[in-house]
C-alpha cells in the first residue's frame, strides 16, 4: 500500500477483521489515523527499509491498536532468518509528531524507529525480536509504559541487542528533550543476550530516564554517553544471570566530552558507574 498527499481534513484509517496489509509506503500525508491494522510482510527488497515507512513529509499521524510483524509464528527460524526474513524495522517513523500506542510488535529485526520530531510510543508491546525494540534519534521524543520482552539475539546478528536505543543525530549535531518513563524491559531468551536503555554514541541535552523496570543478563541495563542535563530516576535494575553483574551508568561520551549535569536518585541496581561531578543520592546496590 501506498498512501501519498493525504492532508487537509482528519481521516480515520480502520481495520476489519483478518485484514492483513503488506508493505506500506506513507508519503506527504498529516492527519491520518491508522486504527486495529495488521501490517505483516516478509522483506521482499533489502534497500526497503522498513515494512510501514513514514517519510520525513508526513506529520501529525498516529497509529492505535496495530499489529507489526514479519510472520505470525517464528517457530521454525533459525538464527539467520532474524536476520534475513525480517525488514530492517517494522515501523520506519521519519515524519514529525507520529504518535504509536497499544501496538503490538513481534517476530521483527527492529521493531520501531522514531525519527521524527515531536513523536511519541505509548503502552505499546515488543516481543520475538532479534536485535533492539525501540530505536529513535530526534528532538522531543516520549517513550513511555511500554512493555519489551525480547531476546533472539544471536552470534548471527552484527548489531548489539538493545531494549530502547539512541541514535545520534547527523553532522554532529544535538538532540534534546527526550523522556523515558515507566518501561518494562526483559530479556527472555532464547537467543544470547539483550541490554537495557542505551546512547552510546552523538550529543544529547536533557534527558529524562524514570521509573523503569529491568531484568537483564548484560552489563549495560541504563548506559548514557555523552549528555548534558540528565535525571536518572526511580529505576529498578537486576541482573537474571548470577554471573554477571548489571548497572546505571552515565559516563563522557566516546570522544571523552563529559557529561554535566547529572542527577542519578532513588535508583536500585547491583552497580552504578557515574560521572565524577554527578550528584547521587538514596541510591540503593542490591546484590543477588
Amino acid at each position: 500500500m501506498t498512501l501519498q498527499g493525504l492532508r487537509g481534513l482528519p481521516t480515520e484509517i480502520i481495520g476489519e477483521a483478518d485484514t492483513v496489509i503488506d508493505a506500506t509506503s506513507i508519503r506527504g500525508c498529516e492527519g491520518l489515523s491508522f486504527q486495529q491494522l495488521t501490517f505483516r510482510g516478509v522483506r521482499a527488497s533489502p534497500t526497503i527499509p522498513g515494512l510501514v515507512i513514514v517519510d520525513p513529509s508526513s506529520k501529525g499521524l498516529s497509529f492505535e491498536r496495530c499489529n507489526f510483524s514479519t510472520e505470525e509464528s517464528s517457530t521454525t527460524w533459525g538464527p539467520q532468518d532474524w536476520i534475513d526474513r525480517p525488514y530492517g524495522v517494522g515501523l520506519f517513523v521519519r515524519g514529525r509528531n507520529v504518535s504509536v500506542s497499544d501496538c503490538r510488535f513481534f517476530n521483527l529485526r527492529n521493531c520501531l524507529y522514531l525519527g521524527g520530531d515531536g513523536s511519541a510510543v505509548k503502552g505499546c508491546s515488543f516481543e520475538s525480536f532479534g536485535n533492539d525494540a525501540i530505536e529513535f534519534g530526534a528532538n522531543d521524543i516520549r517513550i513511555q509504559s511500554n512493555r519489551i520482552r525480547g531476546g533472539h539475539h544471536t552470534p548471527a546478528e552484527q548489531l548489539h541487542a538493545d531494549g530502547i536505543q539512541g541514535f545520534p543525530a547527523p553532522n554532529g549535531g544535538l538532540f534534546s528533550n527526550i523522556l523515558i518513563d515507566g518501561n518494562t524491559i526483559e530479556f527472555a531468551g532464547p537467543g544470547d543476550y539483550m541490554q537495557g536503555i542505551v546512547v552510546f554514541d552523538g550529543r544529547w541535552r536533557n534527558m529524562r530516564v524514570t521509573n523503569n523496570s529491568l531484568r537483564l543478563n548484560h552489563w549495560n541495563a541504563i548506559a548514557i554517553y555523552g549528555v548534558d542535563d540528565i535525571v536518572v530516576e526511580g529505576n529498578t535494575v537486576a541482573t537474571i544471570d548470577p554471573t554477571r553483574r548489571v548497572w546505571i551508568e552515565v559516563r563522557a561520551s566516546k570522544e571523552g566530552r563529559p557529561s554535566s549535569g547529572v542527577i542519578v536518585r532513588d535508583n536500585v541496581a547491583p552497580m552504578f558507574r557515574t560521572a565524577g561531578d554527578a550528584t547521587t543520592a538514596r541510591n540503593k546496590i542490591q546484590l543477588r
